[in-house]
């Protein structure tokens, strides 16, 4: 192996610069540096020290995490039983707080499920489950695969009972639902280099969907990992199998309102809202949904029926207010808006401080530049959208939504 000098990677001017010279320094020469380990990671305390020495600690470690997942991911060694082994040690070795290891756990399961060493694969990543739902999943995959391997190596099973590590495997997705830890790949590991976790992520939940009819929490865990992969197919048929199953549940109901939303379909919405006025006829949050599709409409008779609906259910006239001013907004009546915004200074100090924001909105929704208009209206519907859920949930809690929060 060639030494590692200073000069190989070229001047930097910031820590990311260099964390990727180093990174693209891996992809091209694994070969080097697998056959002598402690010397790269010499290079790279070295390199650190003189580049970005005032940096924290975290960013230290974090730095050596990314260094030495790039390790594992690409090097042709990784079938050595060691060799993740010997990677791990010399970053450990490397790092400032040399017992966090969570990235290079991470590396070493995620490549590990690559290749198929799925036992191998649950030592380094069954810490995380509790912590991170993507996690979750892989290990629960991990169990599902042997559990295959149970049954093609004909190891006895008791006729129609499930093995010991689909057990295990059903064990960990009802886990999962019951729950929810956040579902982001610890973060800033998630990568789309890395399908081996979404592929078993759908393979479980299509399992758990089998396995566990009734329970809604693998819906809403697919329908959330769909949103943030903005795979709407795979939200939509999600969103029908708990329509069907859950008719009832408000997260779901909730969720279909958003994506008609999404698909311009008005009718849908309506109906969705109408839905849930039926389920929860008590329930701010739906009468809330029927005002924004008024706003979204610009649909006068809309916003009349849900505004008598939210004084008859006792909404605070405070919401009431900001409902009337964001439909004077919308339909530009400038007059009504300015006599709102004045008026709801005076009279709701709850609102005080959020008026004086949406004042800035108004102006830009009045400009004469159509598109400066449209962006400023989207802004303030959300706008209005955050602060009316946040105090209807905060005052009117729907004991009846589990996951609501």
């Amino acid at each position: 192996m060639q030494e590692i000098k200073p000069g190989m990677v070229p001047p930097v001017e910031s820590i990311e610069q260099l964390k990727q010279d180093l990174l693209a320094y891996i992809e091209k020469n694994t070969l080097k540096i697998d056959t002598n380990l402690p010397v790269f990671f010499g290079y790279i305390i070295s390199t650190l020290e003189e580049s970005a020495k005032d940096i924290s600690d975290t960013l230290y470690d974090e730095f050596i995490d990314e260094i030495a997942f790039k390790l594992i991911e690409k090097s042709e060694n990784v079938h050595d039983r060691e060799f993740i082994e010997r990677v791990c040690t010399q970053a450990l070795r490397t790092k400032r707080m040399s017992s966090e290891r969570t990235g290079i756990d991470l590396a070493a399961g995620v490549k590990l499920i690559a290749m198929g060493e799925y036992q191998r694969a649950i030592t380094y990543l069954k810490e995380y489950t509790a912590i991170d739902g993507i996690i979750a999943s892989a290990v629960a995959y991990c169990y599902y695969m042997l559990s295959l391997k149970e049954i093609a190596d004909n190891i006895a099973q008791v006729p129609g009972r499930p093995g010991e590590m689909e057990l295990l495997a059903r064990e960990q997705m009802l886990f999962l639902a019951q729950k929810r830890p956040p579902m982001n790949y610890l973060s800033r590991f998630q990568s789309k280099d890395e399908p081996e976790l979404t592929r078993a992520f759908w393979l479980m939940t299509t399992c758990s969907l089998e396995w566990f009819p009734s329970e809604p929490g693998f819906l809403a865990l697919g329908i959330e990992k769909a949103k943030k992969d903005a795979n709407k197919e795979m939200r939509k048929e999600l969103l029908k199998i708990a329509n069907e199953r859950f008719f009832n549940d408000l997260f779901f109901l909730r969720e279909t309102y958003y994506l008609n939303l999404e698909e311009r379909d008005p009718i849908g919405a309506a109906s969705i809202v109408k839905q849930m006025l039926q389920q929860y006829p008590d329930d701010w949050e739906s009468i809330y949904y029927g005002i924004k599709l008024s706003l979204l409409t610009n649909t006068r008779t809309t916003f009349d029926t849900f505004r008598k609906l939210s004084v008859a259910k006792g909404i605070p006239a405070s919401l009431i207010h900001l409902f009337d001013l964001s439909f004077a907004v919308i339909s530009r009546d400038r007059e009504a808006s300015t006599h709102l915004l004045s008026a709801g200074k005076r009279e709701y100090h709850s609102l005080s401080y959020f008026l004086h924001l949406l004042e800035y909105l108004v102006q830009d929704v009045f400009s004469e530049d159509q598109k400066r208009s449209r962006k400023a209206k989207k802004t303030l519907v959300d706008a209005v959208e955050m602060f009316c859920l946040f105090t209807i949930r905060r005052q009117h809690h729907i004991e009846n939504d589990p996951h609501a929060g």
